[in-house]
């Protein structure tokens, strides 16, 4: 049987074990690994396997070379970005990109599509410092681009914060403004009521006194006509006065009305 990495965390621990032991507790962390059994082994298990195995070849955790990779790290590796649980198994020669039969079977059925088994055999490995130094400069850029947008976070929730301050405070200026213009408003609608009532109020003694004195006329009319010539005279100059005056005030009235 194989050996395989198997990462396991205890239950209420942040411990992780890794590689556990195949022959006792598999919640025990492995220390060795045999190459010929191809299974991992605690610092206890070890030693009999060694005695009863002595032409095996097994390795200490420190030759972490010669053991196979953390399940985490395997997952992490095989398994296909798009579609999560498929293991990359074929690469797309054309679009150079890794797939799993399910990204051939959506995306590249009709592209030159090979197992990895076989097209690796051909492609240049580009070597671990040479990735290695390629990581550590991306790295590089990403954190410096990481905090540039960590800075422009923070200048837009400055920019924000003060956008709101000077939308309150034009807010806060239009309503004054507001408040102003209608105390103004008020106070001319109350000046030009006034007005308004004072002169309504001085036509209406005008129509009284002017009425007082035709009833006075009207009353007085059916005794003059045996008067005196003067008399008749005095009585119908008065009273085409008074009505001319009526007149005048009738029409001063529906000027005012009709320029107001």
């Amino acid at each position: 049987m194989e050996a395989t990495a198997v990462s396991f965390a205890d239950q209420g621990s942040d411990s992780v074990v890794e590689f556990c032991c195949a022959e006792c507790d598999e919640t025990k962390e492995a220390r060795f690994d045999c190459e010929n059994c191809l299974k991992f082994y605690c610092e206890e298990c070890i030693e009999p396997h060694n005695k009863l195995y002595k032409k095996h070849n097994s390795f200490a955790r420190g030759g972490v070379n010669k053991w196979p990779l953390a399940k985490k790290y395997m997952d992490f590796l095989e398994r296909c970005e798009v579609h999560k649980g498929k293991q990359i198994e074929f690469i797309c020669e054309g679009h150079d990109k890794l797939c799993c039969n399910t990204c051939v079977l959506l995306n590249h059925r009709t592209c030159d599509v090979k197992l990895l088994s076989e097209s690796v055999i051909n492609k240049p490995w580009p070597g671990i410092r040479k990735l290695s130094t390629k990581i550590q400069h991306i790295q590089g850029q990403t954190k410096e681009m990481k905090a540039n947008f960590r800075s422009e976070l923070e200048t837009l929730e400055v920019s924000y914060i003060q956008r709101v301050h000077d939308i309150r405070d034009v807010r806060q200026k239009v309503i004054t403004a507001l408040d102003m213009l209608e105390k103004n408003t008020l106070r001319e609608l109350d000046d030009m009521k006034s007005c308004f009532q004072e002169s309504l109020k001085s036509n209406i003694d005008d129509c009284t006194k002017i009425n007082a004195d035709l009833h006075m006329f009207n009353d007085i009319l059916p005794d003059i006509g045996n008067k005196s010539k003067e008399l008749q005279f005095i009585a119908g100059k008065k009273i085409m006065d008074k009505i001319q005056v009526s007149e005048n005030i009738s029409m001063i009235i529906l000027l005012k009305w009709i320029i107001q």
